[in-house]
């Protein structure tokens, strides 16, 4: 068994990265470019992509798959075989227990989805993804059933009873 850990890495003061297991693939890797801050705890056959941050003290357990570019907060807790999407924020204190959607921001003490991760992904779409990529989210994530949403959407409302055809023509009407 063993442990990969890529170029150009900073691992901190009190870090634990354990290595692979024979029954889990036999290899913990670290992708280039991570940074693994003070007194994080990085589980058996975990995999870890290249640019991820791991801050202070964050419990990843085994088996845990950490895409390109994302950002776990201090003190999270993330729940065996659990995948966080590329350039997803995990909030500090949240303890995750299903899998993170690429490009969202979850938190909370029951994580909650929270919003698009604006800052990574508005640069990789024009105006018109950036319309269809809100109203995508917010038919995915039903804004107002119990989802706490930090996004004022300034395009027409899609109504929250529409059928996904509905729904699919209004975002389409708005091109």
């Amino acid at each position: 068994t063993r442990l990969v850990i890529g170029a150009n890495c900073i691992v901190r003061e009190g870090a634990r990265i354990e290595r692979g297991t024979e029954l889990g693939g036999g290899a913990t890797q670290i992708g280039d470019s991570a940074l693994i801050m003070a007194g994080a705890y990085i589980g058996h056959d975990s995999q870890i992509a290249e640019s991820v941050v791991v801050a202070n003290n964050v419990s990843l357990s085994g088996h845990c798959a950490l895409h390109r570019g994302c950002v776990i907060g201090g003190h999270a807790a993330l729940h065996q075989h659990v995948r966080v999407g590329a350039f997803a924020m995990v909030g500090g204190m949240t303890a995750v227990r299903k899998d993170v959607l690429p490009y969202t921001v979850v938190s909370g003490h029951s994580p909650t989805l929270r919003c698009l991760n604006f800052h990574r992904l508005w640069p990789n779409l024009g105006f018109a993804g950036r319309r269809t990529a809100l109203h995508i989210f917010q038919f995915l994530c039903k804004a107002g059933a119990g989802q706490d949403m930090a996004v004022d959407l300034p395009f027409p409302q899609i109504p929250k009873n529409a059928s996904f055809m509905e729904r699919l023509d209004a975002i389409r009407a708005m091109d």
